[in-house]
C-alpha cells in the first residue's frame, strides 16, 4: 500500500513521458519479477521487503486504465472500461478458489510460479497485440509553445463527492 502510494506519482510521469503502453508492461513486468521471488521466500522479513517492492513497482490498475483510454475508440470506451472492470473482479473472484485447488495439487512455491508464467503471458501478449500509444508534447495558449502546463479548472466538490467521502469514511 505505502509503496504505491509512494510511486504512483512518479509512474504518472513517467507515462505522460514514455506511454501507458511502456508503463503497464513496465507493471507488469515488476509484477512477474515479485511474484517470482515470492515463490523463493523464506521468511517473514523477506516477505515485508518483497511487498514494498511489489507495492512501489507493480501497481498496474492505473496503467492498464490510461492504456485503454487511449488504445480504444472513443464510442467504445464505456464498453471496453465496463468489460475491464468485470473481468478484474471475475478474476479476484475466481483466483482464490483456483489458486487454492492448484496449490492442494502442486503445492505453494508451483502455485506461485505458474501465476507469475500467466502474468508474463499476458505482458507477451499485450506487447504483440496493443499497439503503442504516441505521446505528444503539450501545447498551451494562444502561441502554442511547447511545455507548459495547462491550467486547470479550480475543483469544486459536489454533492456526489460528499457522499461518497462520507459513505467510505465509514
Amino acid at each position: 500500500g505505502s509503496g504505491r502510494l509512494l510511486a504512483a506519482p512518479l509512474w504518472g510521469f513517467l507515462s505522460d513521458l514514455h506511454g501507458r503502453k511502456t508503463m503497464y508492461l513496465r507493471a507488469l513486468f515488476f509484477l512477474v519479477v515479485t511474484t517470482v521471488l515470492f515463490g523463493f521466500l523464506s521468511a517473514p522479513w523477506q516477505v515485508v521487503i518483497a511487498l514494498g517492492l511489489h507495492g512501489a513497482f507493480s501497481g498496474y490498475d492505473g496503467p492498464a486504465i490510461a492504456l485503454l483510454s487511449v488504445s480504444v475508440p472513443d464510442s467504445q470506451f464505456k464498453k471496453s472500461l465496463g468489460l475491464f472492470t468485470a473481468t478484474r473482479y471475475l478474476g479476484q473472484s475466481i483466483s482464490p478458489a483456483f489458486g487454492a485447488m492448484l496449490a492442494i495439487a502442486l503445492g505453494y512455491r508451483a502455485t506461485i510460479l505458474i501465476s507469475a508464467v500467466i502474468t508474463a503471458a499476458v505482458a507477451i501478449a499485450i506487447v504483440f497485440m496493443v499497439p503503442v500509444d504516441r505521446v505528444t508534447p503539450r501545447t498551451t495558449g494562444a502561441g502554442g509553445r511547447t511545455g507548459e502546463r495547462a491550467k486547470l479548472e479550480p475543483f469544486r466538490p459536489t454533492g456526489q463527492l460528499w457522499l461518497a467521502v462520507c459513505l467510505f469514511g465509514l
